[in-house]
């Protein structure tokens, strides 16, 4: 930025002017100065120095100020210093305040839950803005907001957290059903601004039903999600019986596709994940069963279904949208290889060229892939029934090389031949 000031003297002529800094805080002085220490320099005159009583001099002089980071906002003083020819000066002074350049804490405690009686939650609270010095990171802290609340219907509220992730666990208590437990979290920078977001917690009892022994059993895993990073995602699997819906089963959620996603409930009917900071996207299995899913389960008795879920990023300019075509139906055998394409279009504009490389996920295949990096993968049809799923990764530079990259998910189902 750039000051600038004025004097105006009789008798003798102004020979230099000079901005100084000369009141504020240590750390705040030390971080900002005059470029060219702040001087006027004038053109010396030619009475060597001797007063000239029939003189009026009026000078200006301006100067720029260099600012660097400035965590908080501050105030200096600044001098402006007048000389004369024949070595008279004078002074005056004036406050600059200065806003500092530290962004907002900015913290998500994430979305309202149902929660099971008796059951281990696992939640995350989300922070961006902030300011940090080199190595630092935020600080966490989780609250009981409605603890008064609790303690009076005679509730017991265990729960832990990291400080440095902000991961909450806590064991939800054998509470009637509706019972809200407000949790607050707050998070801290390292200059001390601070900000608290909450979420409540609404515990629901187990219902108690008599298990039907049906021959099969039908699930749905719900429908396919396009979601932002640091949204709260719930996975809802259902079962019907001869097309009713039914509970009280042993369930189990697991993803396919290789991400950072990390499942909370795992082996409950509904599951949850705090989507991550990246756009990807995640192959889910929901599954159920009579008994227990173990290592030791059939797992052809299984009743299962798969859903997607689409992390999308605000910022999508740029991105690129993956298209791999319908569902395909193959006949067990075919001598025709499955091919797989997919298509390429960038939000914004723009185009290729594209790198790719097509893994594949799950389902036995009959034959050697094809085209694994290229727009097109083929393959030979299995001589069974399977469901297979291949992944393929699109990036505008080498994969696996830092770039960024996206994913998409292609399907073909293998089916006996009709007689």
């Amino acid at each position: 930025m750039s000051v600038q000031g004025e004097a105006e003297n009789k008798d003798s002529y102004i020979d230099r002017m000079e901005w100084s800094i000369v009141d504020g805080e240590t750390d705040v002085r030390s971080a900002v100065e005059f470029r060219g220490d702040g001087a006027c320099d004038f053109d010396a005159d030619d009475n060597d120095g001797e007063r000239d009583y029939g003189v009026e001099d009026e000078k200006t002089c301006a100067a720029t100020l260099d600012i660097g980071d400035m965590h908080e906002d501050a105030r200096i003083k600044l001098e402006l210093t007048a000389y004369e020819t024949g070595g008279l000066s004078d002074s005056s002074t004036m406050n600059l305040y200065i806003e500092g350049d530290a962004d907002e804490v900015n913290v998500n405690a994430g979305a309202n839950r149902t929660v099971e009686a008796e059951s281990t939650l696992e939640h995350s609270c989300v922070t961006s803005g902030g300011m940090y010095y080199d190595g630092g990171a935020p600080t966490f802290e989780w609250v009981n907001l409605n603890d008064d609340e609790i303690i009076g219907e005679g509730i017991s509220l265990n729960y832990q957290y990291s400080n440095e992730s902000g991961e909450l666990e806590m064991e939800v208590p054998d509470a009637p059903t509706g019972t809200e437990v407000v949790m607050g979290c707050t998070v801290t920078d390292d200059i001390g601004q601070s900000a608290t977001d909450d979420v409540t917690f609404t515990v629901a009892q187990p219902e108690e039903e008599v298990v039907p022994e049906p021959d099969d059993l039908v699930a749905d895993a719900g429908p396919d999600l396009e979601v932002a990073p640091g949204d709260y995602v719930d996975l809802e699997g259902t079962v019907t019986v001869d097309g009713e819906e039914s509970t009280g089963y042993y369930y189990q959620w697991v993803e396919l596709t290789e991400t950072s996603i990390d499942l909370d409930n795992e082996n409950q009917r509904v599951a949850g994940f705090l989507a991550p900071n990246e756009a990807v996207e995640g192959l889910f299995e929901f599954r159920a069963h009579h008994e227990p899913i173990d290592g030791d389960t059939d797992f052809d008795e299984l009743a299962t279904d798969r859903m997607t879920v689409e992390i999308i990023p605000d910022d999508v300019d740029g991105r690129l949208i993956l298209d791999t075509g319908e569902y395909q139906i193959a006949i067990a055998g075919q001598d025709e290889p499955i091919v797989f394409s997919v298509d390429v279009q960038e939000e914004g504009g723009g185009g290729g060229p594209y790198y790719y490389y097509w893994e594949h996920i799950s389902g036995p295949m009959g034959g050697g892939v094809q085209g694994r990096e290229t727009d097109t993968v083929s393959f030979q049809a299995p001589d069974e029934e399977a469901e297979i799923v291949f992944e393929v990764t699109v990036s505008r530079d080498p994969i696996g090389s830092g770039g960024d990259e996206y994913t998409a998910l292609a399907y073909a189902s293998v089916v006996e031949e009709e007689d």
